[in-house]
């Protein structure tokens, strides 16, 4: 769903899961650490940057041009972001790259949004 975040308003909900779901390539589950909490949620800012490999990280917007989405729409994509401001996922298209090396994994989190206007 898209959703206009600069006039709603925005409740995230989640269950963190100690094994991913069997739909675990879903883009609303992320894999979490403890050190990423509390999480923000937010609207794209330009050079926002995802991990999309060990050592590789992809624009945001390049994410949006690749997958076609239109100019006035990317701003209706949440970001979901740690508290060290990485970008954990951008709701709805795509999950950052989370190597599990040496870092307490805290689960899977399967969100849920709800919204008003």
């Amino acid at each position: 769903a898209i959703i206009d975040l600069q006039t709603c308003e925005l409740e995230v909900t989640g269950v963190v899961m100690q094994e991913p779901s069997s739909d675990a390539k879903s883009v609303d589950e992320i894999l979490l650490f403890e050190a990423d909490f509390p999480l923000e949620v937010r609207p794209w800012n330009m050079g926002d940057k995802i991990q999309i490999g060990r050592g590789k990280k992809q624009k945001v917007s390049d994410l949006f041009t690749n997958l076609k989405v239109e100019n006035y729409e990317k701003w209706m994509y949440p970001i979901i972001i740690n508290s060290e401001g990485e970008i954990l996922c951008v709701l709805g298209l795509r999950n950052a790259w989370r190597e599990r090396q040496d870092k307490k994994v805290a689960g899977h989190w399967r969100m849920e949004l709800r919204w008003k206007y």
